[in-house]
């Protein structure tokens, strides 16, 4: 008669698990970024939206291996929106998010990347030479955030770790391993609960999977942001969407070169849009306010209507 109190309690476990851990993370790849000298966007970048992208690396891989091609681009393109509307909406609901105009270049960057990529997915059928080719994107990026110049003028790739890096490098991995280890707890408890409540799976996609793999980019942005540090918040979320269709899709792609675009056409262009909203409000506002973080809420709400209720 109860039985769906069983997954509503891990649900709630979970999240609470999700949110603890997901503030030491943060605290110690804070401290990592003060012992290299990196700035806490690059932190972000690289560290944090890597990370966090594990779930829907897992997902995606897992779906690419049994052929199920809409769940793997319908969750990276879910991920995407939910990061860019609903991470970063509350990010800066907690805080006043500002982008300096030295970080502007990267950001500006990412989002035309991710919003030219998500295009050609609709006009061209990748294949799995374009998996590789996205999959060196995502090596090349990478290297090209660590060789960039430091706080401290040196190139990232030429620091040192130092014993001292040993144990906030060794708790940051055992608390992001239980970020996603917790993600995927809530996830699967609240298909069970949905389920149990009799919603159809067309919500249960739309709303549960997106944002349960998101989970981790959310608690670290609110956490990031909790503490005023809104560039590794906005670092990590941003960063999240390009490893998504570059690390995921690629690895994805090089699996199950078949996976098709089609069916999901409306979800890219979502995505694209909310890129270009993202950008505007970086660049012609620098930065995003309250009521921006309101509005981006609202808009990822708005999403949910056109996609997933409109899909009843």
């Amino acid at each position: 008669m109860l039985e769906w109190l069983y997954p509503l309690a891990f649900v709630l476990g979970g999240m609470v698990l999700i949110f603890k851990a997901a503030e030491k993370s943060t605290e110690n790849a804070l401290t990592i970024s003060r012992m290299l000298g990196i700035s806490e966007l690059a932190i972000g970048f690289v560290l944090l939206s890597i990370s966090t992208s594990l779930p829907e690396l897992v997902i995606s891989v897992s779906a690419a291996l049994r052929g199920s091609s809409d769940l793997s681009v319908g969750n990276v393109f879910g991920a995407n929106i939910t990061d860019v509307t609903l991470v970063l909406g509350v990010a800066a609901i907690l805080g006043v998010v500002t982008v300096k105009r030295q970080n502007l270049k990267e950001l500006v960057m990412v989002l035309l990347a991710t919003s030219v990529i998500s295009l050609l997915f609709v006009i061209y059928q990748p294949g799995r030479v374009t998996g590789a080719i996205l999959f060196g994107i995502f090596l090349a990026y990478t290297y090209w955030l660590l060789s960039s110049k430091s706080r401290s003028g040196k190139s990232h790739l030429r620091l040192r770790f130092t014993r001292k890096m040993a144990a906030p490098l060794f708790g940051f991995s055992i608390f992001i391993t239980l970020v996603i280890i917790s993600a995927q707890l809530v996830v699967e408890n609240a298909i069970k609960l949905s389920g149990m409540l009799g919603l159809a799976e067309t919500v249960i996609g739309a709303t549960i999977i997106s944002v349960g793999t998101t989970l981790p980019e959310l608690s670290v942005s609110i956490s990031a942001a909790r503490r005023n540090h809104e560039k590794m918040a906005v670092g990590n979320a941003v960063g999240s969407s390009i490893m998504n269709l570059t690390l995921v899709f690629g690895t994805a792609l090089m699996i199950n070169p078949q996976i098709t675009f089609e069916p999901a056409e409306k979800l890219i262009v979502i995505s694209v849009i909310a890129n270009m909203v993202l950008l505007y409000l970086i660049t012609i506002r620098g930065g995003l306010t309250k009521k921006d973080g309101v509005g981006l809420a609202l808009g990822y709400l708005a999403f949910l209507a056109i996609f997933g209720l409109g899909n009843l």
